[in-house]
């Protein structure tokens, strides 16, 4: 993404977007051949904008608010987006079935952190067989 293209997201929106933001953008942090990050994080800006547009236009708009900025999208549909208002840097997810919406991380460099898969797994690995007791034997 360049510049321009950060610009004219910003005209279209009308608000102006966070500075970490643009500098992530501007050095994309994904390797597009990743399909799940490349889609957490959407580098293509005809993109970015067609959905925040259908998102305060479409039929969510009564219940999206205009300083809500769209990102990206979980591997289930559901929609990452930014607070433009200043009072959290976190990222935002909006759950396309129930519409209730959670924090997703405490802030951009974190969301890229788990996507690039720098979190701790949250499952610990079966035990092989070698690693089981002769009595687990079954497991």
């Amino acid at each position: 993404m360049t510049a321009n293209d950060l610009a004219a997201l910003e005209a279209a929106h009308g608000l102006p977007l966070p500075g970490r933001y643009r500098e992530l953008m501007l050095s994309y942090p994904f390797d597009a051949a990743d399909p799940n990050a490349a889609n957490a994080l959407w580098s293509d800006a005809r993109q970015i904008r067609a959905m925040n547009n259908e998102m305060r236009t479409g039929e969510f708009r009564a219940e999206w608010k205009a300083d809500r900025f769209v990102i990206g999208c979980s591997p289930f549909g559901d929609t990452f987006f930014l607070d433009l208002t200043g009072a959290s840097p976190a990222v935002f997810i909006w759950d396309h079935e129930t519409h209730a919406i959670a924090e997703e991380a405490p802030d951009l460099d974190q969301f890229v952190a788990a996507w690039r898969g720098a979190s701790p797994p949250t499952q610990t690995p079966a035990p092989t067989a070698a690693q089981r007791s002769w009595w687990q034997f079954w497991k």
